[in-house]
């Protein structure tokens, strides 16, 4: 459901593995030219800023890799590619306090989602607003 979520995404894979990291989920935004890496979590979990910037910092190390996945999945080649505009969306229930304070603290581009379930089968995604100054 990621091109409901966030339509201006193209998703390429899950679980993707690169330097001993699984990622989630990797999308490509071609408004901007960058990728969007997605980690998704079913409950509170401490860590998660952490294990988020490693995953930007491997997508900076890594560039190469990343684009040879889009190739494999879609079968273009990506040209131009702004790491500068990549960036990481964490989605999870629940988020703790120290958690909301890293990820407005860090200059890194990571971005909260809380989910919340309901009986019905309904969810909804709401973003955290940012509190950088």
């Amino acid at each position: 459901n990621i091109d409901e979520i966030f339509p201006e995404l193209e998703f390429i894979d899950s679980e993707f593995i690169v330097k001993d990291l699984r990622i989630d989920s990797v999308c490509f935004n071609n408004q901007t030219n960058s990728f969007t890496i997605i980690e998704y979590k079913n409950i509170k979990t401490v860590g998660v800023i952490d294990q988020g910037m490693a995953y930007l910092d491997s997508l900076e190390n890594n560039k190469a890799e990343f684009q040879m996945l889009y190739y494999k999945k879609k079968g273009k080649i990506l040209e131009n590619v702004n790491l500068n505009a990549s960036k990481l969306i964490i989605i999870s229930p629940e988020f703790t306090t120290h958690q909301l304070l890293a990820s407005h603290a860090t200059n890194d581009p990571i971005e909260l989602y809380q989910i919340r379930r309901f009986d019905d089968g309904i969810f909804t995604v709401d973003k955290i607003p940012n509190k950088k100054k």
